[in-house]
């Protein structure tokens, strides 16, 4: 789903739309930073298009290329800061858009649940997450918000990272849980075989 400022477009009805992603020889274009802030259809057609083309030729017809942003895959509480790893990385990481490598979009809690915004930085392939409000973060989340404008993390082919909400243990991809161990529904992981 685009993104859109309604009460209809919260993060809850994305992540219900990717739990779709459970069933086989399904996908999902993530086309958060496509939206428009008052209309649900997108006028940008050609990037929907590309996006979802990708997903039946790779999936499909067994091409070699890219077919999804960044997607959350593991997150590790270092001192102070949380580091997240992602699938759909190869090649690298990019702060789409920003002079100086910032991310935007990124917030984070402590035990408390109380979400702060937050600084989030590149650092090789993992992205590093924090806030001088809290001290030892528990949780983050990304683009979490109806209309999150400004989301710029995206894969060196230019497809832009899923919106998420996660923790050490769990992650919640913009209602829906994904364990983060070898099982049917673990994240980098499709019908048994890598992705």
């Amino acid at each position: 789903m685009a993104a859109l400022d309604a009460k209809s477009n919260t993060p809850a009805v994305r992540a219900a739309q990717a739990s779709i992603l459970t069933i086989p020889h399904t996908g999902m274009a993530v086309t958060i930073d496509i939206g428009d802030r008052k209309n649900v259809h997108p006028k940008d057609k050609q990037d929907v298009g590309d996006r979802l083309c990708r997903i039946a030729l790779a999936n499909a017809y067994g091409q070699a290329i890219e077919f999804s942003g960044p997607v959350v895959e593991s997150v590790r509480p270092e001192k102070g800061v949380l580091r997240l790893t992602f699938t759909h990385a190869a090649g690298g990481l990019v702060a789409k858009g920003s002079s100086d490598g910032a991310l935007n979009t990124f917030e984070v809690a402590g035990s408390d649940g109380n979400y702060v915004p937050a600084m989030a930085k590149i650092e090789g392939d993992s992205v590093v997450v924090s806030s001088p409000d809290v001290s030892s973060p528990t949780m983050v989340r990304y683009a979490w918000a109806n209309y999150p404008e400004g989301c710029n993390l995206y894969n060196a082919p230019g497809l832009p990272a899923t919106p998420f909400e996660a923790h050490p243990q769990q992650v919640r991809i913009s209602l829906c849980l994904f364990r983060l161990y070898p099982g049917p529904f673990s994240i980098g992981k499709r019908h048994g075989t890598e992705t």
